[in-house]
């Protein structure tokens, strides 16, 4: 599916937003990850939109299962900061800051923010799935200093998550049904 209303990390609707997405252990380890270094974060983008002024990438192992309307407050890695520009397709943004060790048993939330201080504009919309939980949640404010955005509590929540591809190795939220074909 496309993104649209919020899910995209680079929404643009507003001219600040902050992002959390969960995803679970068992969809990562689904998709072959096991615990160790993870290195970039890739992104199917659709929809090309602008420039995000300080943008921060924050990884965490949690043993949350489902986001509030409360950002999670676990000891985040930031991985990487600074400003960001989207292109079509995959758009990968490797990690500049640190590596991010997943546990191989936690759950892990990605924590996205960054603020343009305006009213919005054009938005870089991107694939995503529907969960069967609070997959996501997000903030979102016009005229607001990146730092003033980034510390934001509050959060709305949603059950669709961008498609993300952690070290080359995509991550599905959708649950997978065994597809039988008969060829004669």
């Amino acid at each position: 599916s496309l993104s649209g209303n919020n899910v995209s990390p680079f929404s643009h609707y507003y001219g600040g937003y902050k992002h959390q997405y969960l995803i679970r252990a068992s969809e990562l380890t689904a998709a072959g990850l096991t615990a160790g270094t993870f290195n970039s974060l890739g992104i199917v983008v659709t929809t090309a939109g602008t420039t995000y002024n300080g943008f921060a990438l924050n990884l965490a192992n949690t043993s949350a299962t489902a986001l509030t309307t409360t950002f999670a407050t676990p000891t985040f890695t930031n991985v990487f900061s600074g400003n960001i520009t989207p292109t079509l397709g995959t758009y990968t943004i490797p990690f500049s800051s640190s590596t991010f060790s997943w546990d191989g048993t936690s759950n892990i939330i990605i924590q996205t923010c960054w603020s343009n201080n305006n009213t919005g504009g054009t938005a870089a919309e991107v694939r995503f799935d529907a969960s069967a939980y609070n997959a996501a949640s997000y903030y979102r404010v016009d005229n607001t200093l990146p730092a003033t955005v980034c510390a934001a509590t509050t959060a709305t929540t949603l059950t669709n998550r961008p498609q993300f591809i952690i070290n080359n190795t995509p991550i599905c939220a959708s649950l997978r049904t065994a597809v039988v074909a008969t060829i004669n």
